[in-house]
């Protein structure tokens, strides 16, 4: 039996480097936390994908970021090419996951947020910031 690894590069705990999630090929791509996600936004070359559906999005998310639901996001690829740095999100990280693998196989720079929004809120709330968002 195979197994999809994927390799996380992140400031995260080591135990979280290495995990099997599910058949197929080794993949890589970098998971980044909320307070990397910050030196991200704005810049040029960096787009941020929300992928839940767009009622949730127009709730609450990330400031600055673009809703791409999970569902559609296959219909979207071609027009993901000209950026540098793309970062997707969900609510809590695992269709992120998903994503990601989707867009490594069309040969796309990603990557993810740790804890999806989920735990960028938690974050938040710990710094006492309301900026990084929009909705709040």
């Amino acid at each position: 039996m195979s197994f999809l690894q994927i390799r996380y590069k992140s400031a995260h705990s080591e135990k979280n480097k290495n995990r099997i999630i599910e058949k197929g090929d080794f993949m890589a791509f970098e998971t980044i936390s909320p307070n990397e996600m910050i030196g991200y936004m704005g810049k040029n070359g960096t787009l941020i994908i929300d992928l839940r559906k767009k009622e949730v999005f127009e709730k609450e998310h990330i400031l600055g970021a673009i809703n791409i639901p999970y569902e559609a996001l296959e219909q979207k690829i071609r027009r993901l090419n000209g950026y540098k740095n793309i970062i997707l999100y969900c609510e809590r990280g695992n269709i992120s996951l998903l994503a990601a693998r989707q867009l490594e196989k069309e040969g796309i720079n990603v990557k993810t947020l740790y804890g999806g929004i989920h735990g960028a809120r938690s974050k938040l709330l710990m710094d006492g910031s309301k900026n990084f968002m929009d909705g709040e």
